[in-house]
């Protein structure tokens, strides 16, 4: 290298909750015109993870600096230490600003973007201000060109070289920094890469992805506001907050505008109208025929509401009225249960426009609660006006079952489905696995025989007491995974954004969408380009990643891949049972045998996605099975094992996988 760039010194649910009521009208009919489901507000993936990047402030000291620190909202060379450099003939050259974007004859810097010709190579410089230990790393994405070359330096040393292609790379290098050091990013070859380096001096730990409040999040409500473009993570409190303390059970307010990172909120009751419950006042939140926010909430032996104007400061929402047919004082927004039912629990209210009706399904108990005591999931239904019959629609039985917990009813294309987790379908018997039961095409709620539809599953055993949520035009679902791993215990962590969509006979399946497999994946580490048949150990090591394979089954063998750290092996791929196939993640070396499992399609090929986040794993079979767990992984180094037993493992794929401080960057 001729010379090194000088630079001067410049600027700068669970609950009570129950039932509800019919008014004494004939039932309504489904009109032509709700055959299929109303016109969603259609939604895109980018709007969904909706990051707002902004200017950062001046820095300075042992921190983290980021490249972005440096181009957001700044058109000058050196702001937070960044300098905007081409490389010609070996010597550096300052661009200038023009046109929105840092210029040097053919070759420019444009925010994350530096374009480079076979003779000028762009250049991201940062100048140490600080002597120490840092962190050097990057993702970097060929977006055109077919040839470019990422070369790092440290003052005139090279200190990693590697071809950029479309699936991008990921490095990470620890170094000692003097102050006025020069970190040169230099692509060169006729191409456009997309490139954000930081440099961390507090070699911080990366933290997951899988979200959790201060004191971890008890059952979860999710409800997305299409106004804001936000979505609003109502859920019960543990009681166990680090910070100031909540009464176990009261409702709390996450809100996030990206999906990805959440700020708590602190909502409220409206003291001139407080409503009915004073402890979990909100939890399952819709809007109503009028376009009010409102939310249903158990009382023993029946549902009520509670109203808001804003999401935040909630009021009784109770309506009182005379009902002309009795005489009888009785209330607009409120259920009560059958005369047969002694106590209900955890209701789910919605307002469907096409028969203008609310719908309200909850646990009833018939006898005194348990176990043995004799329980139904309960339908009951409301004109426009929110005035419910005390007649109910016992759906299943659940008599010798857990308790169904955190049932909801949602109209999706032109079938009506029911929602539930029963208690003891979870590992160590925690409410689990997400279930559905799909109603019969363009038939009312309360016509279908809800008891001899399959029951069917959206998730496995670790995502517990899972909540179905309107996103636009789309749906996504939400549940906790235990905060300690093979324990029993209550609350945890927000599983990351699983989409669930309708496949043409109805059935629902889920996925990681492409935006957030997108945002997720910083780079290809290493690519194995050959077939796995046999057993192979320690293939490579591992930390948070994303990993991608394909299996192809041809026997009664388990294929797939095994992650080990220390004494705890998990196996994550296919097993085969009498020829049903299951993805499925269990640990080999757990004396509890804790497996977490979902039923596959019975084909012979499928493709993984898996994600490593520190104590958690992810896994996407076929963009149509999502399968969630926590581990005991933590975030050291693992071995990444192959196990084929004779079946064929293929197109094995090592990614660096996003962490929360980097997922937009």
């Amino acid at each position: 290298m001729k010379n090194k760039f000088k630079i001067p010194a410049l600027i700068l649910c669970s609950l009570f909750a129950f039932g509800c009521n019919k008014p004494n009208t004939p039932e309504p009919e489904i009109p032509d015109d709700h055959k299929e489901d109303d016109k969603k507000d259609m939604i895109s993936y980018k709007d969904i993870y909706n990051f707002v990047h902004l200017k950062s402030n001046v820095k300075s000291g042992l921190v983290t600096y980021r490249a972005s620190d440096g181009y957001i909202g700044n058109e000058v060379q050196g702001y937070n230490h960044f300098y905007y450099l081409a490389k010609e003939e070996g010597n550096y050259f300052q661009m200038t600003f023009e046109n929105k974007k840092f210029n040097f004859k053919e070759s420019y810097i444009e925010n994350d973007l530096l374009k480079s010709t076979d003779k000028i190579f762009a250049t991201r410089c940062f100048l140490s201000p600080v002597t120490g230990k840092a962190k050097i790393s990057t993702s970097a994405f060929l977006k055109e060109g077919t040839f470019s070359l990422l070369k790092i330096y440290v003052n005139d040393d090279v200190i990693f070289e590697k071809e950029v292609g479309s699936a991008g790379i990921y490095v990470e290098k620890v170094v000692d920094l003097n102050e006025n050091d020069n970190v040169y990013f230099e692509i060169s070859g006729d191409s456009l890469v997309s490139i954000n380096p930081e440099i961390d001096f507090t070699l911080r730990k990366e933290l997951e992805l899988h979200n959790a409040c201060d004191g971890y999040y008890g059952d979860v409500h999710p409800f997305y506001d299409f106004e804001s473009k936000k979505m609003h993570m109502y859920y019960l409190s543990t009681g166990n907050q680090k910070g100031e303390k909540y009464d176990r059970f009261r409702s709390m307010l996450d809100v996030s505008s990206d999906f990805l990172h959440y700020s708590p909120v602190e909502i409220n009751m409206d003291d001139s109208a407080r409503p009915e419950q004073d402890l979990y006042f909100v939890l399952n939140v819709f809007k109503d025929k009028e376009g009010k926010y409102r939310s249903s909430m158990g009382m023993g032996n029946h549902t009520t509401t509670s109203v808001s104007e804003d999401l935040v400061t909630w009021k009784n929402g109770l309506i009182p009225y005379i009902d002309p047919e009795d005489d009888l004082f009785k209330y607009q927004y409120a259920a009560y249960y059958d005369t047969d039912v002694i106590s209900g629990r955890d209701p789910d209210m919605i307002y469907d426009k096409g028969t203008d009706s609310y719908y309200t399904v909850t646990m009833n108990y018939l006898t005194s609660a348990g176990a043995k005591g004799t329980k139904y999931l309960t339908l009951y239904i409301g004109n426009g006006q929110g005035k419910f019959s005390t007649t109910g629609y016992k759906l299943v039985n659940f008599t010798g079952r857990g308790d169904p917990e955190c049932p909801q009813i949602k109209h999706i294309g032109n079938r009506w489905y029911i929602f539930y987790s029963v208690v003891g379908t979870g590992t160590k018997g925690n409410v689990g696995k997400f279930a559905y039961r799909m109603g019969d095409e363009n038939t009312l709620p309360q016509n279908v025989n809800w008891e001899e539809k399959e029951e069917r599953y959206l998730d496995g055993e670790d995502l517990h007491a899972a909540q179905l949520n309107e996103v636009g035009d789309k749906f996504y679902a939400y549940g906790w995974l235990n905060y300690q791993y093979n324990t029993s215990v209550w609350g945890g962590y927000l599983n990351i954004p699983h989409e669930v969509f309708v496949d043409s006979d109805g059935t629902l399946s889920s996925r990681l969408d492409e935006e957030l497999l997108r945002l997720l994946n910083k780079g290809q580490l290493e690519k194995f380009n050959k077939e796995f048949t046999n057993n192979v150990d320690s293939v490579l090591k591992l930390d948070r990643n994303m990993i991608t394979f394909d299996v192809e089954v041809l026997n009664n063998e388990d294929a797939g891949i095994v992650i080990e750290h220390n004494s705890d092996k998990f196996f994550i791929g296919v097993e085969n049972r009498v020829n049903k196939k299951y993805v499925v993640i269990k640990n080999l070396a757990d004396d509890y045998k804790v497996s977490n499992e979902l039923r596959l399609a019975s084909d012979n090929k499928y493709s993984f996605t898996v994600l490593l986040d520190n104590d958690f794993i992810d896994v996407d079979v076929n963009h149509n099975r999502v399968l969630s767990s926590y581990g005991c992984l933590t975030n050291l180094i693992k071995n990444l094992s192959i196990k084929a037993n004779d079946n064929k493992l293929s197109n094995l794929t090592v990614y660096k996988l996003a962490s929360s401080q980097n997922v937009y960057f």
